[in-house]
């Protein structure tokens, strides 16, 4: 027996040297690297900045080696590893911020074979705070009206008009009619016929006095009495009444003739924000040839000692729901968000206006009136007016035109009466600027939204029995309604 290990071992050993002994680690394997498989935020998202963590699914376990390159907009930022799952800690995010979370080469590893990912980067983003609505109190404060018209070199007259209307504002409501093709007294007129007396107020439109008869024929406005305007204005003033203008303002590129930016195939496509941008292009000489056009007319009625309530660009915003329907509401270009360009263009052109008019034309007869655009589906109403309004140094008077079909019919308005109110912060009076309905006046009374003065618009508004035929009467023999009659001279 002992004689046969050796032998044994011998042979083992042999067979050993021939055949090559086991590696025990088993065969060499390649490093594999770390990829991404899945991020819980994707690229260029808009999150909410309730956001505090951000999962990365990896495609074989990982652990961190270098903590500090994990970094969101340069600052490092905690983050934990289980298995193939990764939690970044974002901390608190803020509004409209933007954000970029980083992953260094390197800084995550494979945990098995200390393979190194690449570098990892996401761009996301919050949006903007929704803004909050005031809450609209019972009663309103006007204290902080000014005394004077925004504009320091208003003319005697204009002053004597401002502080009426001050005077009465609250207590009483004033009369208003439209006229009906744009320069005439009609609608006044027929007011007058009905009832025996004469608004206290009557609006003229500047609609034809830019109209572009060049592009048509020579003969497509030429029915129009260019001089019918000033003449009818300075005859209602001379009159004893108060003297309102508007302006439909057609397209100032001369491509249409047109003001609504919807709605037709003649419908203006007229870029109002790249207009303002080059003030060497045709388009802003345009807008400012018809500035200066209109500038005449009011000039002569300042020449005539007539001061005047101007209300420019109205119902800019357009409708909540469907957008702007006047070009001067329609601005287009870059920015961050399309109302914001809207709103901002339009306010740049009231302004330009107002600047072109008061300072380089020289009229110091105006008072200026802002028009809102808010309605019952506008849920941000607050913030979506503020955005369009040009500013307390460039507006006296806050308006809102209500067209309305809901069954409220006489009504006062009393919710859209604050909400317009507090667009010019309480501090500018308020008017119901165009209206489908004359507002009662004992429900103005009894509900504290007086309004400075009503206007319904010309044709069915004024005359139908749908309307307001038969309430001319019922107003105007109100104690709290003012007519022609009852106006002081503000001469």
């Amino acid at each position: 027996m002992k004689t046969r290990f050796p032998l044994i071992a011998a042979t083992l050993i042999a067979m050993a040297v021939l055949t090559g002994c086991p590696n025990s680690e088993g065969p060499e394997t390649e490093p594999v690297t770390p990829e991404i498989t899945s991020v819980s935020i994707d690229e260029g998202a808009e999150v909410e900045i309730t956001v505090s963590k951000i999962t990365i699914l990896w495609s074989v376990p990982v652990s961190i080696k270098d903590s500090t390159g994990i970094t969101l907009n340069g600052n490092k930022v905690a983050a934990v590893v289980q298995n193939l799952n990764m939690t970044v800690t974002l901390g608190n995010l803020g509004y409209s911020s933007s954000y970029t979370l980083k992953l260094a080469s390197g800084a995550v590893v494979n945990k098995n074979d200390g393979a190194p990912a690449a570098e990892f980067s996401l761009d996301f983003s919050t949006g903007e705070k929704e803004p909050e609505n005031p809450e609209l109190p019972d009663q309103l404060n006007f204290d902080g009206i000014s005394d004077a018209p925004v504009n320091s070199n208003a003319t005697a007259e204009t002053r004597n008009l401002y502080s009426y209307l001050k005077s009465v504002f609250g207590s009483k409501t004033i009369s208003g009619t439209m006229a009906n093709v744009a320069y005439d007294d009609g609608m006044a007129e027929w007011v007058h016929d009905k009832t025996g007396k004469w608004s206290a107020l009557t609006c003229y439109d500047f609609i034809f006095y830019t109209h572009r008869s060049d592009i048509y024929s020579s003969s497509y406005n030429s029915w129009v009495d260019y001089d019918a305007l000033v003449n009818n204005a300075k005859e209602w003033w001379n009159s004893g009444g108060i003297v309102a203008l508007m302006w439909h303002w057609h397209d100032p590129s001369r491509s249409v003739d047109n003001f609504y930016c919807s709605g037709g195939s003649d419908a203006t496509s007229f870029d109002l924000t790249a207009a303002l941008a080059d003030t060497s292009s045709t388009d802003y000489h345009n807008i400012t040839a018809d500035i200066d056009t209109v500038s005449r007319y009011i000039g002569d009625l300042q020449k005539a000692g007539v001061p005047v309530i101007f209300r420019p660009l109205h119902e800019a915003e357009g409708s909540y729901r469907w957008g702007a329907w006047f070009w001067w509401g329609n601005g287009q270009g870059d920015a961050s968000g399309e109302d914001d360009v809207r709103a901002a263009s339009c306010r740049k052109l009231y302004r330009l206006m107002y600047d072109r008019m008061v300072n380089h034309n020289g009229l110091n007869n105006i008072i200026w009136v802002w028009t809102v655009s808010i309605d019952d589906y506008d849920y941000l109403w607050y913030d979506d007016a503020k955005k369009w309004y040009p500013g307390d140094d460039v507006v006296d008077i806050v308006g809102i035109d209500i067209y309305d079909d809901s069954g409220v019919g006489h009504g006062s308005h009393l919710d859209f009466f604050k909400k317009t109110a507090f667009v010019g912060d309480c501090d500018k009076m308020v008017t119901l600027a165009e209206t489908a309905f004359i507002p009662s006046a004992e429900d103005m009374q009894g509900n504290g939204d007086v309004w400075l003065w009503y206007m319904p618009w010309y044709g069915d508004y004024t005359k139908s029995e749908e309307y307001n035929a038969d309430y001319w009467g019922t107003s105007f023999s109100s104690d709290d309604i003012i007519t022609r009659d009852e106006l002081p001279s503000l001469k």
